[in-house]
C-alpha cells in the first residue's frame, strides 16, 4: 500500500541520515536506515508519521502551512501525523508495540489541545482523510 501511494503521488522515499522528516518543498520523505532503529516497529511508526505529513502537500490535501516549531499550525500538523501514524500502525499490526510512544508524543501537545477544544476532533478527521488518501480510497463513500 505504501509503495503504491508513493508511486501514485510521485513521492521519493530517501533512506539514510540521522533525522526523519518530510520535505514539502521538494516533496520527499527521508527516514534513517532501517537498521538504525531499535525495533522494526519504531521504524514503521516513524515512516508512517512522515508519510501522513506527505498527504498534506498542496497537491494532495493542502494541509501543511509554512510555520515554525511550537506554533499552533505546527502542533496541529504534528497531531494529525501522529494520529494518522497510529491508524496505520493498527492497520499493519504494529499498534501494540508503538502505542506507548505515540501516547507520549501526543501528550506533548496537551496544552495546545486544551487551548483549542476542536483541535483533537479536527486532527482525527484530517488523519482519517490522510489514511484514506494513502490507501487510495480518497473520495469514496462507505457502504452502510
Amino acid at each position: 500500500m505504501l509503495e503504491e501511494y508513493y508511486s501514485r503521488e510521485k513521492i521519493e522515499l530517501r533512506t539514510g541520515g540521522e533525522k526523519a522528516y518530510y520535505n514539502p518543498t521538494k516533496d520527499f520523505i527521508r527516514v534513517p536506515a532501517f537498521e538504525d532503529f531499535k525495533t522494526e516497529h519504531d521504524y514503521y511508526d516513524v515512516l508512517f508519521h512522515e508519510t501522513v505529513h506527505s498527504t498534506g502537500h498542496k497537491s494532495r490535501l493542502n494541509r501543511i502551512e509554512t510555520t515554525t516549531y511550537g506554533t499552533d499550525p505546527y502542533a496541529k500538523e504534528e497531531l494529525v501525523a501522529e494520529i494518522g501514524s497510529a491508524y496505520l500502525c493498527a492497520m499493519f499490526g504494529v499498534f501494540q508495540e508503538t502505542a506507548k510512544n505515540q501516547t507520549a508524543y501526543i501528550q506533548n501537545w496537551t496544552a495546545k489541545i486544551k487551548q483549542d477544544k476542536y483541535m483533537l476532533v479536527s486532527a482525527f478527521n484530517k488523519a482519517e482523510k490522510a489514511v484514506e488518501l494513502i490507501e487510495g480510497n480518497q473520495g469514496e463513500e462507505d457502504d452502510m
